[in-house]
């Protein structure tokens, strides 16, 4: 006898339906993991989705502009010739002072908007009359 007819001695019949129990728990999981992937699939198309839908609604652009203090480096330039002038409420001027403090570039613009010479001061303060202040110098 030959060593592979001795291990063929060696087996056992299965019961019967031993081979289908174990094909449908091995299809089970197939179908598990396969749902699996398409679920993952499915949440980031959703999330894709819902980020094109955002970007679409805010016109296109993100705003990509730092935030410090609670407001944005955008909106502290557009308020910082009020804000220098003592004109905003007390709750933007302060949120403006805490962005100042952590931002370097907002900063720096506010000290140069600060440092800026009488006349050029007051030709900012006419609406419109910006180039006077050039003429002066």
């Amino acid at each position: 006898m030959t060593d592979s007819q001795e291990h063929m001695n060696d087996w056992e019949t299965c019961p019967p339906g031993t081979l289908k129990t174990l094909a449908t728990k091995l299809s089970g999981r197939r179908r598990r993991a396969v749902a699996g992937r398409i679920g993952v699939a499915v949440a980031c198309t959703l999330v894709l989705l819902a980020t094109g839908k955002a970007v679409l609604q805010s016109g296109g652009s993100v705003d990509s502009s730092p935030t410090y203090g609670g407001i944005a480096c955008r909106h502290v330039i557009e308020k910082l010739d009020a804000w220098a002038k003592n004109r905003l409420d007390e709750a933007t001027a302060n949120r403006i002072d805490a962005h100042l403090k952590l931002c370097p570039s907002c900063s720096a613009r506010a000290r140069n908007l600060q440092r800026k010479p009488p006349v050029v001061a007051i030709a900012w303060a006419l609406d419109g009359h910006h180039n006077l202040a050039m003429d002066h110098r």
